[in-house]
This record gives C-alpha cells, sequence and structure tokens, in this order.
C-alpha cells in the first residue's frame, strides 16, 4: 500500500492541468476529495447509529461540498451531481438498511437544492445557458447552433496536447480507475454482510465511476470534449481527485482475495490477485516514465519564466509577465478609475475589459461580459436597434469596452473559431463574433466619451 500511495502521489505532482489557471483545476479536486472524505467518515459513523436525524446531520459537509463545486467551479456541476447519483445508487445497492439510507439522500438533496437555488436564481440565464452550450445550441435565436457529433475516435487520438502529453495516456488511467472499481463493486456485492472495515469504499467506488463515464460523455456527448484538449481538461480535477485514492482500492482489492473470501465470484482469484493488481502497479509506474519529461519542463519553465500556466510561451518572462505587470500598475488602475469616472454614479454600466475587477462596484451597476464565456451572454436582437432596446430594457445607458489587448478575443479571433469546425469552438466564436460586432455598430452610433487607441479602451453612451 505505501508504494502504490507513493507512485500515485508522485503522478499527482507531474500531470500537467494547468492549463489557464490552477483554481479552476486544483480547487474542485480539493472540493471533490472533501465530498469523498465527508462520505468515507458518514459511512463510518452513521453504520451502527439507526437514529435518521443523525445520519442527515453527518450528510450535510457531502451537500456542502457538492454545493460549493456547483456554484464556485461550475464546469464540474455536473459531474459533482453524477457522482452524488451514483453514491446513491452504489450505496443503496450495499446498503443493509434501505430506508434511512433512501431518506438520508432524498433530505442531503434537498439541501443541496436549498444551497444552489439563491445561485441559481440570481444567475439563471448564465445557468440556462450552460445547458443550451451542452446541446450545442446558442442561448441566442439568432446565432446558428454548431453541430454536436459523436467523436469516439478521440479516445484512442495520438494527438499532442498542448500542455503537454498525449490523450491516450489519460484513457488508460480511466480504464484503470473504471476496472478498479467495478471489481471492488462486485468484491462487495457478493459479500452477505459488509464488515463496518470495508465500508469507505463505497465513496472510493462511486467518485472513480463517475468520473470515467463522465470522461466518455465529454468526449462523445458534450460539445467541449470535441476540442481535443477539453475532453481531458474538463475532467481533470476529478482524475486528481481519484489517483490518490486508487491505490487503497487496489489494496483492498489484494487483501480481499488473500484472505480467500471470494474464491467463488465473477471475478476469480487468479485473474484480480495475479494479473490485475500487478499490472495496475505496473501501469502506474509507467505512467511516471511518460510524464517524467513533462516534469521536467515545467520545473525549467518555472525557473525561466516564472510560470508554469501551460498556454504562455517560452517568452513569457520577456513578453507576458511584463504586460501582466503593467496592466496591474497603479497607472492602469488609475486609468480605470478615471474611465469610471465619466459615467454618473449610480447608472448601470455593460463593461466588457480584460481586467473588470479594477472597477468600483460600489459606484455603479456592473453587468460584465467574459470573453472566455460569451455564450453566456443573453440576446441582442439582430439589428442595433433591436440592441438598443435590449440595453435600455436592463437600464444600461453605457459601454465600456476594450476592443483588443491582451486576454481579449478580437474580431478575427471570433471568425476563425466560429470556422473551425469544432463544435464548441464554432459555438462561442458565432456568438463572440455576433456580439463584438452588435457592439461595435452601437459604438459608431453613439456620444464617445473616452477612447484610447494605446490601451484599447473605449466609454460610450447610448443613445
Amino acid at each position: 500500500l505505501s508504494a502504490l500511495t507513493a507512485w500515485s502521489r508522485v503522478i499527482f505532482v507531474m500531470w500537467h492541468p494547468i492549463i489557464s489557471n490552477t483554481s479552476t483545476v486544483y480547487s474542485a479536486t480539493l472540493f471533490i476529495l472533501g465530498a469523498v472524505s465527508s462520505l468515507i467518515m458518514w459511512y463510518e459513523k452513521t453504520e451502527q447509529n439507526p437514529s435518521i436525524f443523525y445520519k442527515i446531520k453527518l450528510h450535510i459537509p457531502f451537500a456542502l461540498f457538492i454545493s460549493a463545486t456547483i456554484t464556485l467551479k461550475t464546469t464540474m456541476s455536473l459531474y459533482v451531481v453524477m457522482f452524488f447519483f451514483f453514491d446513491f445508487f452504489v450505496g443503496l445497492l450495499l446498503s443493509r438498511q434501505k430506508k434511512p439510507f433512501i431518506l438520508t439522500y432524498v433530505a442531503t438533496g434537498f439541501v443541496i437544492i436549498l444551497m444552489t437555488t439563491p445561485w441559481i436564481l440570481v444567475f439563471y440565464e448564465k445557468v440556462l445557458a450552460i445547458f443550451y452550450s451542452m446541446a450545442g445550441n446558442s442561448y441566442d435565436s439568432t446565432v446558428a447552433p454548431a453541430d454536436v457529433s459523436i467523436g469516439t475516435s478521440l479516445f484512442f487520438n495520438n494527438i499532442h496536447l498542448y500542455w503537454g502529453g498525449r490523450l491516450y495516456w489519460f484513457l488508460f488511467i480511466f480504464l484503470l480507475l473504471a476496472a478498479s472499481s467495478i471489481i471492488a463493486l462486485v468484491t462487495l456485492s457478493n459479500k452477505k454482510e459488509l464488515p463496518k472495515s470495508t465500508l469507505w469504499t463505497i465513496p472510493l467506488i462511486s467518485v472513480s465511476l463517475s468520473i470515467t463515464i463522465y470522461y466518455f460523455l465529454t468526449a462523445t456527448v458534450l460539445p467541449w470534449g470535441h476540442e481535443i484538449n477539453h475532453s481531458v481538461r474538463y475532467t481533470t480535477p476529478g482524475l486528481l481527485a481519484c489517483v490518490p485514492l486508487l491505490p487503497f482500492l487496489l489494496h483492498f482489492l489484494s487483501s480481499s482475495y488473500s484472505n480467500g473470501s471470494l474464491n467463488n465470484s465473477l471475478c476469480s482469484y487468479s485473474l484480480t490477485k495475479q494479473v490485475f493488481i500487478p499490472a495496475a502497479q505496473i501501469l502506474l509506474i509507467i505512467y511516471i516514465g511518460m510524464f517524467s519529461p513533462l516534469f521536467v519542463d515545467r520545473i525549467q519553465k518555472l525557473q525561466n519564466d516564472n510560470t508554469m500556466i501551460a498556454y504562455m510561451s517560452k517568452n513569457a518572462r520577456k513578453h507576458t509577465l511584463p504586460t501582466i505587470k503593467a496592466m496591474s500598475s497603479a497607472e492602469h488602475k488609475n486609468e480605470i478609475k478615471n474611465i469610471q469616472a465619466l459615467v454618473p454614479e449610480g447608472e448601470k454600466i455593460l463593461v466588457w475589459i480584460s481586467t473588470p475587477f479594477q472597477m468600483d462596484f460600489s459606484r455603479n451597476q456592473i453587468e460584465y461580459i467574459s470573453s472566455v464565456a460569451t455564450s453566456w451572454n443573453k440576446s441582442l436582437g439582430d439589428d442595433e436597434e433591436k440592441a438598443l432596446k435590449s440595453f435600455k430594457k436592463d437600464g444600461i445607458g453605457y459601454i465600456f469596452w476594450q476592443y483588443a489587448g491582451y486576454s481579449m478575443r478580437g474580431r478575427s479571433l471570433y471568425e476563425s473559431m466560429a470556422n473551425s469546425g469544432v463544435p464548441r469552438a464554432m459555438h462561442e466564436g458565432q456568438y463572440g463574433l455576433y456580439y463584438w460586432d452588435t457592439i461595435d455598430t452601437l459604438q459608431k452610433n453613439s456620444e464617445v466619451l473616452y477612447l484610447n487607441t494605446e490601451s484599447k479602451y473605449a466609454l460610450f453612451k447610448l443613445k
């Protein structure tokens, strides 16, 4: 067990999932690990306690972790909902007390709904847009929906991911997780009565099965999986949470078969003990070898460029980092402050810039557009007059726009995304192009209060 644990920790460190930021990856990983830990505690402490109120009370931390992931890391919301239901069905299958178990999960579901509903009500348009995006459709009826097709070839694709590694490397670790969890599930289901010492494996089985199925969904059904890099990107937090748990599942299997309790089960002793478990250990070692060069590259990149963020080029120290430093300077903050001062206090502003966090949100109402998630924004209609009416209806009288610059997608990029042939990129590109053109047209026919061709900032008042 100690050797397996050490190997899994090495892989955890050697993987390079940092595509554009660390928050999206590692905070979601911690939420998922927190959910698993809370479930392990719940199974261990409530098995011998018949009180339904005690069971529900100890299940609330699990509800908190699920709710936190849904509201704070929306890209993993579908996965944690899947994890919730997987743990319910696996636990129900193995539970000796069906009714208290069902009541506990019904109460937990109610708590999750209670905690996420305020967020859903505030951001209901963005929530709806997520489901439209999953279906490959635009939230705006004036934008043609992108085609979503099945792409099973992604599973075995040898393409090089732009942050390092190859796609099929990750496929095998998913298959290992699935095989381990399925064999463990068969192991438990063949026991007439589950000892308390085995209950901790239930959430491990659930989290491993759910992340594997979620990966297959991202590669075949969900639009973001069809951009090959994203098929791994949006499963990485769950994968990073599962890998350190894998040795414990393998250890459980090894110990279960060593005592001969499952010789007559569907999973034979020789197949599992003598073939599968050694093969899994060898695969973990092979993974360390495959990811070692990437790990060395990351250390060199950190030393040379002061960053390990994957999308930054090797000359980040000369170009990217100075740009970020300039955007964080007092001079830049003062420019933002002075631009905002041109808008009367209390007026609502539509803001589409790279540093909206530098604005005073207490002075004005801020409606913010994200360049990364333009597909989440509402419809403006199909001409200038309808767009003006839409803005007026929402109380927006001013638009603060950064039409080019660092981290801002320009028109040419949206155009190339719209014609890329990749469903998710086409969806964002079509919508981004439509939004960019609409605001550009409005600017030309509005009262321009500020225009700086150096910083690419424009502030204009709608007529």
